[in-house]
């Protein structure tokens, strides 16, 4: 017998949640709903709720447009329940919590204002519907274990790496091992906003910095890919590195099959990144690229040092400002920093290492597939941690 699962979704949907979305674990079937609260209010954006907060009606005015947001939300859910025949709510968007129907709550990182907001969030996490609060990786567990301490809500907190779907087919040209690859976010339109964060935060800074050096270790024959908006600042600084002839920038969006030819084309993946970014990185492994990246946060949760991929330590100022375990970065800072010369070395060391051994980089590649295909990015590890959850939770109503 399969049991229906209404699956709460965020509009837009992204890789991620599409992966989600597509896989359900053994014995149960999703009925979906692409759900933005902010969209069903009687406001159409989240800058209307910014707006009454700051220019109009003050904090009274920005709680009740939350209030009334979050009673739409509960409404449609519930209605929803009722005409699918769902015995499960599993929503990967915290507006859709306020209901009397068991549910489990994946949150894709923690909101680092989550700490001052404590009330909020313990009225959220402390509804006796909400089964299983899932966060996204092993560390951000240590996040919501920061911001509430009651005993109830620690049993119900775990995580869920979420899987990565395999490429299709490909097949490598023969290479030297010096194409180098760095994609900063989802192939998808992004508001300039998001795609600045996105540059930031996944380390497109240090990967310009390394590339200069390699370039003038190896000349022509390293080669740089750049799927990622560039931050016109950073234009500027790195002129010099933007216009060689061996290195290739696309800031627009490209065409699936255009992207899954970079992919199979190149040898290393360069990943400098703040926080773990499970599907840009799952992607990478499927195409068999080691990724040279940063400990910084939860990467170690995605990244296995010398096992998939090279981790190489910052200083001081790549660590986030954390407030109880949540991490914030100031993403104009981040760009702006002077660079730490220290990790640099050897963040460029660690790639010139797979560029000069082809034996052990194809070894890191191959334990990179496999990551994927039956390891903790894996869909069906996915399926059988998720499954268990929707059991508990069933059992518990």
């Amino acid at each position: 017998m399969t049991e229906t699962v209404l699956l709460v979704l965020p509009n837009p949907l992204h890789s991620a949640y599409k992966s989600v979305a597509s896989n359900p674990p053994e014995g149960y079937s999703y009925v979906a709903e692409h759900h933005d609260v902010m969209e069903r209010s009687s406001n159409s954006s989240v800058q209307a709720g910014t707006r009454l907060l700051y220019e109009e009606g003050g904090l009274n005015s920005a709680l009740i447009f939350l209030r009334d947001s979050f009673l739409l939300a509960r409404e449609r859910v519930t209605s929803l329940t009722k005409s699918s025949g769902a015995c499960l709510v599993f929503s990967l968007t915290r507006y859709t919590a306020f209901t009397q129907v068991p549910t489990i709550l994946y949150q894709e990182y923690v909101s680092p204002w989550a700490a001052t907001g404590r009330a909020m969030q313990r009225t959220l996490y402390m509804q006796k519907s909400i089964k299983r609060i899932l966060a996204s990786t092993p560390t951000y567990v240590s996040t919501y274990l920061s911001i509430m301490s009651e005993k109830e809500v620690e049993e119900r907190v775990d995580s869920l790496i979420i899987g990565v779907p395999l490429p299709p087919a490909f097949v490598r040209p023969e290479s030297d091992g010096s194409n180098l690859l760095f994609v900063s976010s989802g192939n998808y339109a992004q508001d300039e906003g998001y795609a600045y964060a996105a540059f930031a935060t996944r380390g497109g800074i240090d990967v310009l910095r390394s590339f200069r050096i390699l370039n003038k270790q190896y000349g022509d024959r390293v080669r740089l890919t750049m799927r990622s908006y560039i931050p016109k600042e950073v234009k500027q600084e790195f002129a010099d590195v933007l216009k060689l002839p061996n290195m290739t920038v696309h800031e627009e969006v490209l065409p699936r099959s255009k992207l899954q030819e970079i992919y199979a084309a190149s040898d290393i993946f360069l990943f400098p990144a703040y926080r773990g970014i499970t599907m840009t990185i799952g992607e990478a492994f499927g195409y068999g690229l080691p990724v040279v990246g940063a400990d910084s946060w939860d990467m170690p949760d995605i990244v296995t040092d010398k096992v998939n991929g090279l981790l190489r330590t910052r200083d001081d100022r790549g660590t986030p400002l954390i407030r109880n375990h949540v991490p914030f970065w100031d993403f104009r800072v981040l760009v702006r920093a002077s660079a730490d010369e220290d990790f640099l070395k050897s963040y460029t060391e660690a790639v010139s290492s797979l560029i000069d051994q082809k034996s052990y980089r194809r070894q890191l590649g191959s334990n990179a597939i496999r990551t994927v295909t039956d390891g903790h990015l894996s869909l069906p590890h996915m399926q059988r941690r998720l499954g268990r959850f929707f059991e508990e939770a069933l059992a518990r109503r």
